[in-house]
């Protein structure tokens, strides 16, 4: 019956989830933080912060696409900048723009892969 076809492919679905050690390495632990002044920190697995860079303004909001190793950067003064993340956690910048528009950003979200959303403010 359908329904046994339905269990079949939960079964095998199941069976393909990865592991919790799998899916979390000591690698996927690292992350990057930022401050109000504009200081960008990498902290590594055994709890490490490094200073990375200086985006010299506040930040709103901080992306990373891990599949292409970006951390997307948005500043309170709409200064969009990109980066690419080194396995050590070193940032280089790619790019840096100034979004245009009347008011600013109050939320930025990935919209799909690689793709931005920004909501504007009042």
């Amino acid at each position: 019956t359908a329904l046994d076809m339905f269990g079949d492919v939960e079964q095998k679905r199941e069976s393909a989830t990865p592991s919790f050690s799998q899916m979390y390495t000591a690698e996927s632990l690292c992350c990057y933080v930022g401050s109000e002044d504009g200081l960008i920190y990498h902290i590594d697995d055994k709890l490490v912060l490094r200073e990375c860079t200086n985006v010299e303004t506040m930040i709103k909001a901080m992306l990373i696409n891990e599949s292409k190793n970006i951390l997307v950067v948005v500043t309170t003064t709409m200064m969009l900048i990109q980066f690419s993340c080194s396995s050590d956690g070193t940032l280089n910048e790619i790019m840096k723009v100034k979004l245009s528009g009347k008011s600013s950003i109050t939320s930025v979200v990935w919209a799909g892969p690689g793709l931005l959303a920004t909501v504007p403010g009042g």
